[in-house]
């Protein structure tokens, strides 16, 4: 499936905010995209690339959404 670099950006953010978020504690978690931006830069980086190791594979891998009223093409695999 093709996404846009936007769309890659914004879901590798906010699955790195929400990994973020787990790891706190549940009074802490109320309040998340503060406790977010608190985070020094680096900080940020390595939690967005330890999603983008684990996701952007994945969604590249996706296959290309089917077109409405279109046949199904079948490979010999």
């Amino acid at each position: 499936m093709r996404f846009t670099e936007r769309e890659l950006t914004v879901a590798v953010d906010e699955l790195a905010q929400t990994a973020y978020a787990l790891g706190l504690s549940r009074w802490r978690r109320r309040d998340v995209a503060s406790a977010w931006a608190a985070l020094p830069a680096m900080e940020k980086y390595q939690h967005r690339v330890t999603v983008a190791d684990t996701i952007l594979p994945v969604l590249i891998a996706l296959p290309e959404r089917p077109t409405i009223g279109a046949h199904p093409d079948f490979s010999d695999e």
